[in-house]
C-alpha cells in the first residue's frame, strides 16, 4: 500500500505558484468564514482547496503547465497595468504605455497629439495619443 501512494506521488504535478495561491485565497477564505460565520465563504473556501489539491496531485502535467503559462501571464498584464497607472499618475511629463502584444512599457513625451509607437521589443507598430 505504501509503495503505490508513494508512486502515485512520484508522478504527480506537484505545488506551483498557481495552487500555492489558491490555497492562500481557500484559507483566506476560510478565515473569513471563522470571522463571520457565514456558510458561503465556508463552501468557497473548501472547494478551492479542493481544486488546489487536485492540481498538486494531478497526473495531467501538459494541463497544469497550461493553466499555469495563463495565470502568470494574466498576473504579468495586471501588474504591468497596474504599474503603468501608478507612474501616469505621478510622472507629468511623460506618458506611459503598455504594448498590445509583449507587454513592454514604454515612454512617451505628453502633449504630442496622434503619435505612432514602434516597440522596441516586438517591433509592432500603433497609433496612441499622448
Amino acid at each position: 500500500m505504501l509503495n503505490k501512494i508513494k508512486n502515485y506521488l512520484r508522478y504527480s504535478y506537484g505545488f506551483d505558484l498557481l495552487s500555492k495561491h489558491l490555497y492562500s485565497l481557500g484559507l483566506i477564505f476560510l478565515l473569513t468564514a471563522i470571522v463571520t460565520r457565514i456558510n458561503i465563504f465556508r463552501f468557497v473556501a473548501v472547494f478551492v482547496l479542493i481544486i488546489s489539491m487536485m492540481r498538486t496531485l494531478s497526473h495531467k502535467r501538459q494541463a497544469r503547465l497550461r493553466e499555469l503559462a495563463l495565470y502568470t501571464r494574466m498576473i504579468r498584464n495586471t501588474k504591468v497595468k497596474f504599474n503603468i497607472l501608478r507612474l501616469n499618475l505621478f510622472d507629468r511629463q511623460y506618458k506611459y504605455i503598455a504594448c498590445k502584444t509583449c507587454m513592454k512599457q514604454m515612454r512617451v513625451p505628453r502633449k504630442q497629439g496622434n503619435i505612432v509607437i514602434t516597440c522596441p521589443n516586438c517591433q509592432s507598430k500603433y497609433e496612441t495619443r499622448s
